[in-house]
């Protein structure tokens, strides 16, 4: 193949109206695929005071195939684009260093961009979806009407269900899909305050909110559970009135995530080993001991309760709990101010890693749908039909009991 003309590599911008001051933002980075041209029309029949910034990105050492397709994404949507009444930014850049390039790089750009025009407005919103979702009509509605009813609200998780386009991803995506939604429900029956979904192309944080948490991180793989961790703790939800719908695809971008689990299952036969229910149930005992801690007074000495299993008590004293609370306590003047920055230092993967190592602990074979059963009994719901709806109608039926850690 003839080397590739230096003016592909060129940084390029193409901006349609007026990107400034708009209540939100939608922001959607691409990398070797073809035009979004349909989530671009839905979007632009919805939006009324809202903008589209889409970062069309590659490494500078990626193939020129796939700078090529870059190249033609980005013609087809300026193409696209002219005929409609959206505000809008495309950014093309297919010489990133190969050291920063990757999905949370591409993130943070187009979302810097938005919280900047937005001049950091608590009344604007910036979403994430990636260039392979569809969305609902009432998208952009649904997230405008959510954060002015919920004023206290600083981000949320929007419903999202995997779309299916070949019957060879049936089996895997609705097993993966079914782990995340089990893992999610496992956390939030364990009074687990950061139990949401972390799913960068169906989430939602206020402008001012991103500005609080430092912005997107730069991480090539994960970076939405990372961001979306620390934005939790600043007051979270979840949005159910829209949905967005990512395609089930097996892709080797990211070392792991949707793509790489569909690659291991299709095309391997192996699938993620499930989480142990009774994992879920050892986080409840500490959880439960850290809610009556956060009653207790200034001065209170954290002391593992002997209901706690010893395989719990020594991972969480390897990673200095007790320590920690003993640290904040003494340094805080009020409970409140106590409880929310320890409740804050649970965010992250301290739990996510407890429950890995509690997995791979174990050497007893799991069925994923026994654990779900388990779990499904301790929240005295009946599943009907199929698992992977039933779990998704466990999530809303639950959305109402979920225990509040706000410290008030």
């Amino acid at each position: 193949m003839a080397e590739i003309s230096h003016s592909t590599l060129d940084y390029k911008t193409y901006t349609l109206g007026s990107i400034s001051h708009k209540k939100g933002y939608v922001c959607i980075p691409a990398y070797n695929e073809e035009a979004p041209i349909e989530i671009v029309h839905s979007l632009a029949k919805q939006a009324t005071n809202h903008a589209l910034i889409i970062f069309i990105n590659a490494s500078k050492d990626a193939p020129d195939s796939q700078k090529l397709a870059n190249v033609k994404c980005y013609n087809e949507l300026k193409l696209n684009l002219k005929s409609l009444n959206l505000n809008c930014q495309i950014i093309l850049n297919n010489a990133i260093d190969p050291k920063k390039a990757g999905v949370g790089f591409a993130r943070k750009i187009i979302m810097d961009i938005a919280a900047e025009s937005s001049s950091y407005s608590p009344n604007s919103w910036i979403s994430g979806l990636d260039a392979d979702c569809l969305i609902e009509d009432n998208y952009l509605d649904a997230i405008d009407s959510y954060f002015d009813k919920n004023e206290l609200i600083s981000g949320a998780s929007i419903r999202f269900s995997h779309r299916i386009l070949d019957e060879t991803q049936r089996t895997g995506i609705k097993y993966y899909e079914s782990h995340l939604r089990y893992l999610k429900l496992g956390l939030q029956w364990s009074g687990f305050p950061y139990y949401y979904h972390t799913v960068g192309s169906s989430m939602v944080i206020r402008s001012s909110a991103y500005k609080k948490v430092g912005g997107m991180n730069t991480k090539k793989a994960g970076e939405d559970f990372y961001f979306l961790q620390k934005a939790m703790p600043f007051g979270f939800g979840e949005l159910n009135e829209t949905c967005v719908y990512p395609e089930a695809r097996i892709s080797l971008r990211v070392p792991f995530g949707t793509g790489r689990a569909m690659d291991a299952m299709v095309n391997k036969n192996e699938f993620i080993k499930p989480y142990p229910f009774e994992a879920f149930t050892e986080i409840k005992g500490v959880m439960g001991y850290i809610l009556d801690l956060t009653q207790a007074p200034i001065g209170a000495e954290f002391i593992w309760p002997e209901h706690i299993g010893e395989q719990t008590k020594n991972y969480f004293r390897s990673k200095k709990l007790a320590q920690s609370w003993e640290s904040i306590d003494s340094n805080s003047k009020t409970t409140i101010s106590r409880n929310k920055k320890f409740l804050s230092h649970l965010a992250g993967n301290l739990f996510i890693l407890f429950l890995n190592r509690y997995r791979d602990a174990n050497e007893k074979p799991l069925k994923l749908s026994n654990e779900i059963n388990k779990l499904y009994n301790a929240l005295d719901f009946a599943q009907n039909g199929d698992q992977l709806e039933a779990l998704k109608e466990c999530e809303i039926t639950l959305q109402s009991k979920s225990i509040s850690f706000n410290s008030k």
